[in-house]
């Protein structure tokens, strides 16, 4: 997060709200997690169907204490990172995508990211204290109450996905 004042719950949905997603949507940054809490940025990664990133650690996809199906990748814009003044390497998201406004996936829409596929999943990407302790009350609030936080995904077809990677939307395999 930037230094200096705290910054207020207006002002920061005054910025968000002249968010703008432009260019090519394309993965960003890529962050696997070999260890509870450790993030290590890397140029690729191997995603695998039913896990997620095949070197995150085996309890990555558990959220107080339980497992939280459709929770193997995670994911978050660059814009909003910048938006809000956040490190993106600090929040501990898989994924940070540029070009592409999370928010407006649903549950079921897939991406082809280099040669995997991921579908959106049905669980809500909400912050939790960890998220809050790395930004600020006002980012914390407006990622959760205006859908800022990010989105969730599963793995549908393995493959390795790399920093750069273009991400297309595709139809599933009924009806292509």
């Amino acid at each position: 997060m930037k230094s200096g004042a705290p910054v207020s719950l207006d002002h920061l949905r005054s910025v968000l709200s002249n968010v703008s997603f432009e260019g090519v949507p394309s993965v960003y940054l890529i962050l696997e997690k070999p260890a509870p809490g450790v993030h290590q940025v890397v140029d690729a990664a191997t995603v695998r169907a039913g896990w997620g990133l095949e070197n995150d650690h085996p309890r990555k996809d558990f959220f107080r204490g339980e497992r939280v199906l459709g929770r193997q990748v995670s994911a978050i814009s660059r814009e909003f990172c910048a938006a809000a003044g956040i490190d993106c390497t600090t929040i501990g998201d898989n994924l940070v995508t540029s070009g592409i406004d999370l928010r407006t996936l649903r549950p079921g829409d897939r991406l082809l990211m280099g040669s995997a596929v991921l579908v959106r999943s049905q669980p809500r990407h909400r912050p939790c204290t960890l998220f809050r302790e790395r930004t600020s009350a006002a980012i914390y609030q407006v990622a959760f109450d205006d859908d800022w936080r990010g989105a969730l995904f599963d793995v549908v077809t393995g493959g390795t996905i790399r920093v750069g990677s273009e991400i297309a939307r595709v139809l599933p395999d009924s009806e292509e």
